[in-house]
């Protein structure tokens, strides 16, 4: 509920596009055992929404390049790692790893004062910094879709916990 606020800490200052931010007031969430606890969500002044994470990334994209952010697409090869602390990472620019330039496809150092890994499952960083990917008893799969809901329906968000797929869960 507060991520928009944190945006506005940030200096995001427009208003939300409502076709592409939904605001919820209700929730409910079933337990393993199929009891149901509803509520009215008491928001304390943080109006909590629910997005496509592809317009939720470009509105936190579009702030941070307002911020000063610079935009390099690349593909992070490894951390650089400095007193025990990532300073930054290595990466290829894409931009100039087209096969039709001459130019070799070289790792670059960027530097930051903070290094955030949002480079998913596959993560380099993850990798170089925890040793492996993980036991894959320890993965687990998303599905997404999206449909249009009813009128009646739309500030509302329910969560299940199947006894099925433990420790996962269901939401729409």
């Amino acid at each position: 509920a507060g991520a928009i606020e944190l945006l506005r800490e940030l200096g995001y200052r427009e208003p939300l596009d409502s076709t592409k931010f939904h605001a919820v007031t209700d929730w409910t969430i079933e337990a393993p055992n199929r009891r149901v606890v509803a509520a009215h969500l008491d928001t304390h002044g943080h109006d909590p929404y629910i997005a496509r994470r592809i317009a939720f990334d470009q509105l936190v994209f579009d702030q941070a390049l307002h911020n000063g952010a610079q935009f390099c697409q690349a593909q992070v090869t490894a951390p650089i790692i400095e007193n025990g602390r990532v300073v930054g990472v290595l990466a290829k620019d894409q931009a100039k790893s087209s096969a039709a330039q001459a130019v070799p496809n070289t790792a670059q150092e960027f530097r930051a004062p903070l290094v955030i890994a949002a480079d998913g499952a596959t993560s380099a960083i993850g990798r170089a910094l925890n040793g492996s990917r993980g036991a894959e008893i320890h993965w687990s799969i998303a599905i997404r879709c999206y449909a249009d809901m009813r009128d009646d329906l739309q500030r509302r968000c329910e969560f299940y916990f199947p006894k099925n797929i433990m420790p996962g869960y269901a939401w729409l």
